[in-house]
């Protein structure tokens, strides 16, 4: 049965409503859980740390009991989301709530997983309810993809940016029962309605640069070689997480495969006695990109986030991979700018316009979404009261660059991260 249209737009407001305070009320507790956590690491009193240990035991405990009883909340969420709006699979609304608890224990331990991954699960899910069951495989895939990107939009206070990641990332554009001019106006009402409404709950915006300056068109050359740079290393940091992926499922019951949840926990309460500032979602590292361009520290930093990155995207738990990425490709973009600083003479807060490109380009090929990656400069750029006519003409810079590095997987000569984890995921199967 297909709905009248202004059925489905009282829907897509309601759904917006519902989105927008979750999604406000669960980015706001991801921050204040990973400060805490970083507080009691720092405090320096003795019931500081004998109650970090404990809450450490007792979090890490129950995320690994709710693995256990429910294998199917590991991951990031996005791609089980994809499944669901692809038609792929049947949505199953029960896993939102403990897919977004473990995610939030996890940002208190520190684990380098983002909180937008279970934001765009939240999303759809809520929007899938909100449509009311049913067996209709083509309305649950419309309403899950517009309701995932107005979490994706919440979660980094673009509503335009979800709008575009409905339809790159979750194919809204498929051909379905739903006109292509009606999903062009549901999505946007949904993903306003709930920006406006994460952003009263929660302002903080996931991509803030501190001291970020208006993009200097006297050092415009620097994007096309920092461009040289990131795609290539992109590409090969993406083949690094399928690989890991391809050989965890080869040794699934291998002793020390089976465990790795556990490991992670390990490497991250020893690396929290050391680096505990490096370690988190990636949003608070990237306050600061930029304000530091000592070489060693940048290295330093690249290195551990790699890695971890790597370790945590396969361990068995819940959190997103998109900050991550980002940090890791800020990070990049970081050290190129860094060495070439004594040769151009340019200050550090005048690059650090370039570490947010660089960064999102590098979020373009992770997910294949140059036109959502570009949005998200845009709106960055907007949310930093730049003129409107300045931001456009950035993303219109950026734009095709965008376009060019990922031109490879449009083409299906390579997978994105999410294809393929799913291409290794049938396989397997």
């Amino acid at each position: 049965m297909v709905r009248p249209f202004y059925e489905k737009i009282l829907r897509s407001l309601i759904s917006g409503v519902l989105i927008g305070v979750v999604i406000g009320v669960f980015q706001y507790s991801f921050r204040s859980l990973a400060a805490f956590g970083n507080t009691l690491w720092t405090n320096g009193a003795w019931w500081s740390y004998l109650l970090n240990v404990l809450l450490n035991i007792l979090f890490f405990a129950i995320i690994y009991r709710l693995i256990y009883l429910m294998p199917s909340l590991s991951g990031s969420g996005v791609p089980l989301t994809i499944e669901v709006a692809h038609g792929k699979k049947k949505g199953n609304h029960l896993l939102m709530i403990p897919f977004a608890f473990i995610s939030l224990l996890g940002s208190f331990l520190g684990f380098p997983l983002g909180s937008e991954g279970p934001s765009v699960l939240l999303g759809g899910g809520i929007s899938s309810f909100v449509d009311g069951r049913t067996s209709d495989k083509e309305r649950e895939k419309e309403t899950t993809a517009i309701g995932a990107g107005a979490g994706f939009g919440a979660a980094f206070l673009s509503p335009l940016a979800g709008v575009c990641y409905a339809f790159e990332e979750m194919g809204l554009h498929h051909r379905s029962q739903t006109k292509l001019y009606q999903k062009i106006i549901l999505a946007p009402i949904t993903s306003l309605v709930a920006f406006i409404i994460a952003f009263l709950i929660d302002p903080h915006h996931l991509l803030a640069i501190e001291g970020l300056e208006m993009f200097s068109w006297n050092f415009s050359y620097l994007w096309p070689l920092l461009v040289l740079i990131i795609a290539p290393l992109a590409y090969i940091i993406e083949f690094l997480f399928l690989l890991i992926r391809r050989l965890l499922y080869r040794f699934n019951n291998h002793f020390w495969v089976a465990i790795r949840l556990a490991l992670l926990f390990i490497v991250i309460f020893v690396l929290s006695f050391f680096f505990r500032s490096f370690l988190g979602g990636g949003s608070s590292l990237f306050l600061n990109l930029g304000n530091n361009l000592v070489l060693s520290s940048i290295v330093l930093l690249l290195f551990l986030r790699i890695l971890i990155s790597l370790l945590a995207s396969e361990s068995k738990t819940s959190g997103g991979l998109v900050m991550p990425s980002l940090l890791i490709g800020g990070l990049l973009s970081l050290l190129f700018l860094a060495l070439l600083q004594d040769v151009f003479l340019f200050s550090s807060r005048e690059i650090r316009i370039f570490v947010l490109m660089g960064a999102l380009l590098f979020l373009a090929i992770f997910n294949k979404i140059p036109l959502t990656s570009g949005i998200l400069l845009f709106s960055m750029l907007l949310y930093l009261k730049v003129d409107f006519l300045s931001s456009f003409l950035v993303f219109l810079f950026y734009l095709p660059f965008a376009y060019l590095v990922t031109f490879p997987e449009f083409l299906h000569l390579v997978p994105d991260l999410y294809d393929g984890f799913l291409m290794i995921e049938m396989k397997t199967k």
